[in-house]
């Protein structure tokens, strides 16, 4: 009786190990992980923005834009989904479109800082710093240990008053 007993222990720990490697390759990556959670959820909005953002960083932006506007077709009050497509159109050269984002999820979420801080960012790169500087002081506000903004603040006042940069 020792023996089937034995042999079967060892052929769940085989069935399990085999599950375990198979699960394991879909955490292989980010890509992989939401690319397989949409697979298996196309209604995840969360996954659609996650992955939107792996998409971001890596420069692939059409397929970005496309993700982080599924995520808001799904839900429309996703705050971060509108201030990801908005740094994906600021990349695409495309920033009134990107500043209607960044005010679309400020509208949705008041204090979003970094939100604040890529609006701020967006007008000054549009050279409108005297409309950029509220939005890096509202985030600073909202952030105080916000470096990003801090330096964005610094370099809009420089150059407002005529600093130019060094």
């Amino acid at each position: 009786m020792q023996r089937p007993l034995l042999g079967g222990a060892v052929g769940v720990v085989i069935l399990l190990g085999f599950l375990t490697w198979q699960q394991a390759r879909i955490y292989r990556d980010a890509e992989t992980l939401y690319t397989d959670t949409l697979l298996r959820n196309p209604a995840s909005w969360m996954a659609e923005n996650n992955l939107g953002a792996v998409w971001l960083g890596q420069g692939k932006l059409p397929q970005a834009q496309d993700r982080f506007e599924a995520a808001l077709r799904l839900n429309p009050d996703y705050a971060e989904a509108d201030n990801n497509l908005g740094l994906t159109l600021v990349r695409m050269g495309r920033l009134p479109e990107a500043m209607d984002r960044y005010r679309a999820a400020l509208r949705l979420e008041p204090g979003f800082y970094a939100a604040e801080n890529n609006l701020g960012a967006a007008l000054a790169r549009a050279g409108r710093l005297a409309e950029a500087v509220p939005h890096f002081e509202r985030a600073l506000v909202l952030a105080p240990d916000y470096p990003e903004a801090r330096s964005n603040l610094d370099r809009a006042l420089k150059l407002s008053s005529g600093g130019g940069l060094k």
